[in-house]
């Protein structure tokens, strides 16, 4: 008569786990190697939790050359991924908890480009700057204008300044833009624990056409050889000037009608 006799071996950790700080969007990997017979099982917790594993994005992997060898594997380290790890391992002989260790994300603040876009507003009308920002922890902002060294806050009286978590920019909001006096370039800093960055986004102020004297109803003598309509507007940019002659257009190649711009 034969038997078989099967020797299960609770687990045992060789190589404990240790925390790792990256930079954020880069991968980490949390690796521990342990022993046992049958080889074990290993479960993740997250924050004493379960942990939900999610293929291309947080994956348990064992290694191929070396099934003691157990990883967890985040693909990009993002905020929501900071926390506490841990591990159980099992068998039939058995289980192990591994150490809680700690995973923490940063980086240096970031613009997507050093000189911002041009932005327009209309004279008269709120007009908002926004500069979006990939950084952690979240940057304090700061925003000043080209011209002048002066910081701006909320108790300039035409200024506001907010942050918008969806799209994580700071916002320079401005009230009743005018052009003698907020058309600059305007600068945003970000600054946080690991480094700080800048970007400039110009604001071009456009003014809607305007007559400063309105056309006004004259009369001339018949046969008179010439006879002259003026007018005066302004606006930014230079408007483009359409006339017309009992609501039809006239054209700029008439041979009656002269049109000057002075």
């Amino acid at each position: 008569m034969f038997f078989s006799i099967f020797l299960e071996i609770k687990p045992t950790i060789i190589t404990d786990l240790e925390g790792r700080t990256v930079q954020k969007g880069e991968p980490c990997e949390l690796t521990i190697i342990a022993e046992g017979k049958p080889q074990p099982q290993c479960k993740w917790t997250f924050n004493n939790q379960d942990l939900t594993l999610i293929p291309g994005e947080i994956e348990s992997i064992i290694d191929e050359n070396d099934k003691r060898i157990y990883h967890l594997r985040i693909h990009s380290t993002q905020p929501k991924h900071i926390g506490e790890y841990s591990c159980t391992l099992s068998n039939g002989g058995g289980s192990v908890k591994s150490k809680k260790v700690k995973v923490t994300c940063e980086k240096s603040p970031q613009f997507p480009s050093e000189f911002g876009k041009t932005v327009k507003a209309i004279q008269g009308d709120d007009t908002r700057i926004e500069s979006s920002i990939d950084a952690y922890p979240l940057p304090q902002f700061t925003w000043s204008r080209a011209s002048n060294d002066k910081t701006l806050s909320d108790k300039d009286e035409n200024y506001s300044i907010a942050f918008d978590t969806d799209q994580n920019a700071s916002i320079l909001l401005i009230k009743q833009v005018k052009k003698a006096e907020h058309e600059d370039e305007y600068i945003c800093r970000a600054t946080n624990e690991f480094g700080s960055a800048t970007t400039r986004t110009k604001l071009l102020v456009l003014i809607r056409p305007y007559f400063i004297e309105q056309l006004k109803d004259a009369q001339c003598h018949e046969f008179v050889e010439q006879y002259a309509i003026e007018y005066q507007a302004e606006g930014f940019p230079e408007p483009t000037i359409q006339w017309t002659r009992n609501n039809e257009i006239i054209s700029s190649t008439s041979n009656e009608f002269l049109i000057e711009n002075n």
